[in-house]
């Protein structure tokens, strides 16, 4: 096959973007993630929260950029989105919206490709980050050289004032072939997503989860920083609430199919184990 040829196969797949392997070198600062599907009364909180977080990285000297990416939503995000954008665009906010869903993994790659600067926290449109302690972990992924960098996120039911819990709240450990504990909502490299070829396009995995393992076995630092980066929301009809059993089995089958068929990465060296991380202490041991 000529190198034509499997690039266009890998676009078409959705592992890469035209024009992405040329663009290595992205500016220094951070752009904020929003992938969006169908979250039109969440989008404006989640908005708002990234836009005050580049407002705290301005006052630093930090530049940034919120971009939303709406996957074909068929509520009323595409004309919030737009109207949020009118108002705010001179603020950083930049709006995409596709006319196909292509599903989270596929929207994902397709950020990392278009995002401006060199860290990219993805934020989901349901959530939101906490301004304030954005300079705490991008000094951490710089000072650490990690490809991501994540931290505690409050657990709130939506509609209620009330924590009820914390989620990604240790660091990578052996656990995380059992059951993923580290969200999404998380600082990248998005130098070092772009050599690892970003989110796996495949239904039978969850592409947070195997990302992060991806990442980890191949050498790559992963970096819990003790600090609250955001806020989750339960929502009614979310995966926290409709648990399935069988189905969580066969996504831990597929997982260690795939990173531990033979049971013996607890004796393998991973250089992402254990590593915890504040920019006023140093590593944590």
């Amino acid at each position: 096959m000529s190198i034509r040829a499997t690039l266009y196969s890998l676009l078409r797949q959705g592992h890469i973007e035209e024009g992405s392997l040329q663009r290595r070198q992205p500016e220094d600062g951070l752009t904020i993630a929003i992938p969006n599907w169908n979250h039109e009364f969440m989008l404006a909180r989640s908005i708002h929260s990234a836009l005050n977080t580049l407002a705290v990285l301005k006052a630093l000297g930090i530049n940034g950029e919120v971009m939303v990416s709406d996957d074909a939503s068929r509520d009323g995000s595409v004309t919030l989105l737009h109207q949020l954008e009118a108002l705010h665009s001179d603020d950083g906010l930049k709006v995409i919206c596709q006319s196909k869903n292509t599903g989270p993994s596929i929207l994902r790659n397709m950020m990392i490709t278009r995002a401006k600067y060199r860290y990219v926290l993805f934020l989901d449109a349901d959530n939101e980050v906490i301004p304030d302690n954005m300079p705490i972990f991008l000094q951490s992924i710089k000072d650490t050289e990690a490809a991501v960098v994540y931290g505690n996120l409050m657990v709130k039911p939506h509609g209620e004032d009330r924590v009820t819990g914390l989620h990604s709240n240790q660091s990578y450990t052996d656990h995380i072939f059992e059951a993923n504990y580290i969200d999404n909502m998380a600082l990248y490299d998005v130098t070092q997503l772009t050599d690892m070829g970003g989110y796996l396009h495949e239904k039978q995995i969850v592409e947070d989860w195997e990302l992060m393992n991806h990442l980890a076995t191949n050498g790559r630092l992963i970096v819990f920083v003790p600090a609250i980066l955001g806020i989750y929301y339960e929502l009614p009809g979310s995966f926290v609430r409709d648990y399935d059993v069988d189905h969580h089995l066969k996504l831990i089958a597929r997982m260690k199919r795939i990173y531990d068929q033979f049971g013996i990465r607890k004796q393998q060296m991973i250089k992402a184990r254990h590593l915890r991380y504040h920019p006023d202490v140093g590593y944590i041991i």
